[in-house]
C-alpha cells in the first residue's frame, strides 16, 4: 500500500446547525441577478435522496470530490461537488440508529453509525466492509495511512487497522472477528467530544472534562496534554503543524499539534461550541451569540468582529461569505470585515461551513443542495490541499487566431455556464 493511495482528504462536516424552524413550501432558488450582487453565479442544485415527508438533513460533509448529504434515517447521498452529478446513494443501518458525519479518501468513505463502522466504495457506494464496534461511539473517525481512529463515550479512543480490517473481509470474518482489527485502546477520563486530528504521528482529541491529548499514532503514548477550565465540545481545527482548541471557557488556544506547545490564548465573551475555521492567515471563530470574529492565525490578534454573523459558509482571498440569523447571505470583505453586500437565503438554512475549498454550499432540511461560486471561477481553490487541483493543458493559439483576436490584458477568463437543472 502506497503513502499516495492512503493519503487523506480533509473533510469538513456539520451536524446540521443553522437551521430555520418552520420551513414550508416550495424553495426559493436566488435568481442570476440576485446572486450577482454579490459577485456569485449558481454551479449546481440537486435533491438528496429523502423521504421528505419524515426524512431531515441530519449532516453534510465534503473532501476535494465529493458532497455526502445524510438524512436521520441513514440515507447517504454522494454528489460531484463541482459538477452536481448524484453519483449513488445508499442506507446505512436502521432508521433510529445514530450517526455521525462522513469522512473519506481517496478510495473509500467511512461512516459510523449505530454500532458499526462502515467503508464504503466512493465511487459506487458499494460496502467494502463492516466492523463491530467495541462500544458507543461518540465521535466520526479519522484516518491515516493505516488506521482508523475512533472516540467513544467511555473516553476510549481505539486505533483500527486498515489492513487487517480489508484481510478480514475477504476472509469472510467480518462482523464477527472485528476486535482482531483492534491495534491499541488509549483511555481518557471522560468521553471523547471530538473527532480525533492526526498531526504526523500524533493523534489529538478532547474530552468532556476539558482535556486534549495529544498521542502517538503508533502505540498509543501520551505526548502531551492541555487542560482547560471547562468541556470542549467544538471539533478541534487544525493549519499545518498548529492545533486549534475552542472551550467552553470561552478561550481558543493555538498549539503545535505535534508538541503541544502553546503558542497563544485569546479569550472571548462567550462559550465556544461551533468549530473553529482555520485558513491560510486567518482563524474565525463563532463564540455562542457573538457573531462572527476573525483572529490572525500567527499571533491570535484580533481583526474584526461582524456581531450578525451566525454561520461562517466559505471564503476566498478577498472574501468570506456567512450567513446571519435573519437568514440571509453576506459577503465580507476578508480583510477589514466591511458588509459589501447581502441577499436572502431563507429557503436554505443549512450552511455548510467550507474549509476544503471556496465554494458556497447550503441546503434545506429536505436535502435539496445549492452550490455557488464566484463569477467566473471554474477552477476552486483547494485551501487544504491546493495540489490536488487538476492541472489544465495549456495549448498555443494559432498565429493567425492570435493576429485576428488579440486579448485585452487582465481581461477575466470567461464564466462557464451555470447548471441550472432541479
Amino acid at each position: 500500500m502506497t503513502r499516495f493511495g492512503w493519503s487523506v482528504l480533509t473533510v469538513a462536516c456539520i451536524a446540521v446547525s443553522s437551521v430555520c424552524q418552520g420551513q414550508t413550501g416550495t424553495p426559493v432558488i436566488p435568481s442570476h441577478e440576485k446572486l450577482a450582487r454579490l459577485g456569485l453565479e449558481r454551479m449546481w442544485v440537486g435533491q438528496a435522496t429523502l423521504n421528505i415527508s419524515r426524512d431531515k438533513v441530519a449532516h453534510i460533509s465534503l473532501d476535494e470530490e465529493m458532497i455526502f448529504v445524510q438524512s436521520d434515517s441513514g440515507l447517504i447521498t454522494a454528489f460531484d461537488a463541482e459538477r452536481g452529478d448524484r453519483l449513488w446513494a445508499t442506507k446505512l443501518g436502521r432508521g433510529d440508529s445514530e450517526a455521525f458525519p462522513a469522512i473519506a479518501n481517496e478510495n473509500e468513505v467511512l461512516v459510523v453509525t449505530g454500532a458499526y463502522l462502515y467503508s464504503l466504495n466512493k465511487r459506487n457506494g458499494n460496502t467494502y466492509w463492516k466492523l463491530r464496534l467495541p462500544g458507543p461511539p461518540s465521535t466520526s473517525p479519522a484516518l491515516d495511512d493505516e488506521h482508523v481512529f475512533l472516540g467513544m463515550v467511555d473516553g476510549s479512543i481505539y486505533a483500527v487497522n486498515l489492513a487487517k480490517a480489508r484481510q478480514l473481509y475477504q476472509e469472510q470474518r467480518l462482523p464477527q472477528w472485528s476486535s482482531e482489527t483492534i491495534d491499541w485502546r488509549y483511555q481518557a477520563f471522560l468521553e471523547v467530544t471530538t473527532q480525533p486530528v492526526v498531526a504526523s504521528q500524533i493523534v489529538n482529541f478532547a474530552s468532556r472534562g476539558g482535556s486534549l491529548y495529544g498521542v502517538t499514532a503508533r502505540d498509543h503514548k501520551l505526548a502531551f496534554q492541555l487542560e482547560t477550565e471547562k468541556a470542549i465540545v467544538a471539533p478541534l481545527a487544525r493549519w499545518e503543524d498548529r492545533l486549534f482548541v475552542a472551550s467552553e471557557d470561552f478561550s481558543v488556544y493555538s498549539l503545535n499539534a505535534n508538541n503541544g506547545k502553546v503558542y497563544w490564548e485569546f479569550l472571548t465573551s462567550a462559550p465556544i461550541r461551533k468549530p473553529p475555521i482555520a485558513l491560510d492567515r486567518d482563524l474565525f471563530l463563532s463564540p455562542e451569540r457573538r457573531g462572527l470574529f476573525c483572529l490572525d492565525l500567527q499571533t491570535g490578534e484580533l481583526r474584526w468582529v461582524r456581531p450578525e454573523v451566525e454561520a461562517f459558509a466559505a471564503a476566498t482571498s478577498d472574501s468570506v461569505y456567512a450567513t446571519d440569523v435573519e437568514r440571509n447571505l453576506m459577503r465580507i470583505d476578508r480583510e477589514n470585515g466591511a458588509i459589501i453586500g447581502a441577499i436572502p437565503m431563507r429557503s436554505f438554512p443549512v450552511t455548510l461551513p467550507n474549509i476544503v475549498t471556496d465554494r458556497i454550499y447550503l441546503a434545506t432540511e429536505s436535502g435539496l443542495v445549492l452550490a455557488l461560486r464566484q463569477t467566473g471561477r471554474t477552477f476552486p481553490v483547494y485551501h487544504q490541499n491546493p495540489l490536488r487541483l487538476p492541472i489544465v493543458p495549456m495549448f498555443a493559439p494559432e498565429e493567425e487566431e492570435a493576429e485576428a483576436a488579440p486579448t485585452t490584458e487582465g481581461e477575466p477568463t470567461p464564466a462557464a455556464t451555470p447548471d441550472t437543472t432541479n
